[in-house]
């Protein structure tokens, strides 16, 4: 959450504020499945995307040459 402190009413009387208060909530945390494996998921994906499109440039190769 941010708060900015005035002195006087912004509105009335525009000007820069005095300060800024700045809280972050405490979150809980833990052992989950990302902390674990981290971006495993996403390089399993992309390697199964490559292999898809690289076999389907393959196949595509032989019927045009065959």
């Amino acid at each position: 959450m941010t708060q900015k402190t005035y002195a006087d009413d912004p509105y009335r009387h525009p000007r820069g504020a005095d300060g800024l208060l700045v809280t972050a909530p405490k979150m809980a945390g833990g052992h989950t499945l990302f902390v674990a494996v981290g971006n495993l998921f996403a390089y399993l994906c992309l390697a199964g995307t490559l292999g898809l499109l690289s076999g389907a440039l393959v196949r595509a190769h032989r019927l045009r040459y065959a």
